[in-house]
């Protein structure tokens, strides 16, 4: 190896570029830790990627946007917020939507549920008319006033408020369904023949 006489580096020069080469990257890693982060930085809005798999929107406003549509499986969507929005050609499957507020949505076309949790979610004023509901948890969950619940198996209403929601043209037979301390009223529509009480459901006071 030829030495600092040979290369012609002074001694002081190779201290000099020595101490550059420790520091400088310790410069850098500081520089990156402090610049605060850019729009362009940001994560990607989840309703901008069509497929989604365990991924975490817990608490994550959805408004604003034109319609909600894509593949979720065994993601954590409880407590977003979906008001008022459309959904289309939507799959949901193993996903938890537990309180999340989707009042007044729309549930178009091709919008499918399959074991999914919706405990305490507020659903009123949905509307079911393009929805597909399989192996669904609805305790506790806010139906007042939800139109066209036709396609639903194996779904749990236990507590649920089911004032003035619509299940007359709900597919037969209802089987797999409980209603355990659901409330219904005058309003509530089921199929002919149905017998809420017998069910296990309440006459809201």
């Amino acid at each position: 190896m030829a030495n600092r006489k040979e290369m012609g580096c002074a001694p002081s020069v190779v201290v000099r570029l020595t101490t550059i080469m420790k520091v400088t990257p310790l410069i850098l890693l500081s520089m990156f830790a402090l610049a605060p982060w850019s729009e362009a930085a940001a994560p990607l809005n989840p309703l901008d990627i069509p497929k989604y798999v365990r991924e975490w929107f817990s608490g994550h406003d959805f408004t604003g946007k034109p319609k909600v549509t894509g593949s979720y499986h065994q993601s954590r969507l409880n407590g977003t917020n979906f008001q008022g929005m459309k959904f289309t050609t939507a799959s949901f499957e193993q996903c938890d939507l537990a309180d999340a507020n989707m009042k007044g949505v729309v549930f178009g076309r091709g919008t499918k549920f399959y074991r999914c949790t919706l405990n305490g979610a507020d659903l009123a004023g949905a509307n079911f008319a393009g929805a597909h509901i399989s192996s669904v948890n609805f305790r506790g969950a806010d139906l007042r006033g939800a139109k066209n619940l036709v396609d639903v198996k194996k779904a749990n209403f236990q507590r649920a408020d089911l004032r003035g929601a619509d299940f007359s043209k709900m597919k037969q037979p209802m089987v797999d369904l409980e209603w355990d301390d659901a409330i219904y009223d005058a309003k509530t529509k089921f199929p002919a023949g149905f017998d809420p009480v017998k069910a296990g459901a309440k006459a809201a006071q």
